[in-house]
């Protein structure tokens, strides 16, 4: 399942409480679950799911792609663990946590850089 947080500081300081909405394929994060005297920053940390790993769609799953429980055999395979996707460039800045260290991107498409 897909990791999440809205990064938060006091100012002086940054933390997060890390979540997981139970996807595979999405993370919801507010920006109203901070840490307690901090503030939201507009900008995210977050997982993805396993690379060439096919799933049996969770409920949530099946909420965020809007297909019903009719549909809830339906399998599918893994994102890619080390870039960014679409939906990630349009939610705004943000990082992710990848099997080999730190991405970050500045809300749009070709702003993708290493951290670390």
């Amino acid at each position: 399942m897909e990791a999440c947080a809205e990064i938060c500081t006091d100012g002086t300081t940054f933390g997060l409480v890390v979540g997981s909405n139970d996807s595979h394929i999405g993370c919801v994060i507010s920006t109203a679950r901070v840490l307690h005297g901090m503030h939201a920053t507009g900008v995210t940390i977050h997982t993805h799911g396993r690379e060439h790993f096919t799933f049996q769609m969770s409920k949530i799953d099946l909420a965020m792609t809007g297909l019903s429980n009719d549909d809830q055999h339906v399998r599918l395979s893994g994102e890619d663990a080390y870039h960014f996707s679409s939906t990630d460039f349009a939610t705004g800045p943000g990082y992710l946590a990848t099997p080999a260290g730190l991405a970050y991107q500045a809300g749009k498409p070709g702003t993708e850089i290493v951290v670390r």
